[in-house]
């Protein structure tokens, strides 16, 4: 079962050069989710999302790590994505 979310987020980027995001702002939408695992109490999570037209997926583990899947972002946006992807599954998986 995938949980599908059309959220649309913005979060302020905070690279010395913002113009490739568009005046210090990055969008995450299409944010989806799944548990990891058939047995929905063992925790950890497949997530999938779009950020400026680029598709990422990556693992969401019980502590907080995210492992990337297809896509690293560069150490400033990855550092960004995860407070963002943080607060996305306090919200929606946590609530």
């Amino acid at each position: 079962m995938i949980k599908n979310n059309l959220f649309y987020s913005f979060f302020q980027y905070n690279e010395t050069n913002r113009n490739s995001y568009r005046g210090g702002f990055f969008m995450i939408t299409h944010f989806q989710w799944k548990p990891l695992f058939k047995d929905n109490t063992l925790p950890g999570w497949k997530i999938s999302f779009y950020v400026n037209k680029q598709h990422y997926q990556a693992i969401y583990h019980k502590d907080g790590q995210i492992e990337w899947k297809n896509i690293q972002p560069s150490d400033h946006l990855e550092a960004e994505l995860k407070q963002a992807i943080h607060e996305l599954m306090l919200f929606h998986v946590y609530e």
